[in-house]
C-alpha cells in the first residue's frame, strides 16, 4: 500500500495555468485589471474627497444661498437679524 499523496497545485498555480498559458490570455488580464482598479480607486478618492469637504464645496454653498433666499421672501430672514440686533444691544 502506498501513501504517497498526490499534489494537485495551489490557488496559484491554477491561476498561473489559466491567465499565463497564453500571452493574449494575461495582456488581456492585465489590462482589464488596471482599467477596473482605476475605476474603483478614482470612486473612493471622490468619496472620500465629497466627505472631507461638506459645506465647503459650490453644490453646497448654492443650496445654502436658496435656502436663505428662501427665507427673505418669506420675511422670516428679517426677523432674525432683528431678533440678531436686539440681542447685540442688550450684552
Amino acid at each position: 500500500m502506498s501513501t504517497a499523496v498526490r499534489r494537485t497545485g495551489g490557488l496559484f498555480e491554477g491561476l498561473y495555468k489559466v491567465l499565463m498559458r497564453r500571452n493574449s490570455v494575461y495582456v488581456t488580464f492585465v489590462i482589464t485589471g488596471a482599467f477596473l482598479g482605476e475605476r474603483a480607486v478614482d470612486y473612493g478618492v471622490h468619496k472620500l474627497w465629497e466627505n472631507n469637504n461638506i459645506g465647503k464645496r459650490y453644490e453646497d454653498i448654492s443650496r445654502n444661498c436658496e435656502r436663505v433666499l428662501r427665507s427673505i421672501r418669506n420675511g422670516s430672514f428679517r426677523l432674525r437679524v432683528q431678533v440678531f440686533q436686539a440681542e447685540s444691544r442688550i450684552s
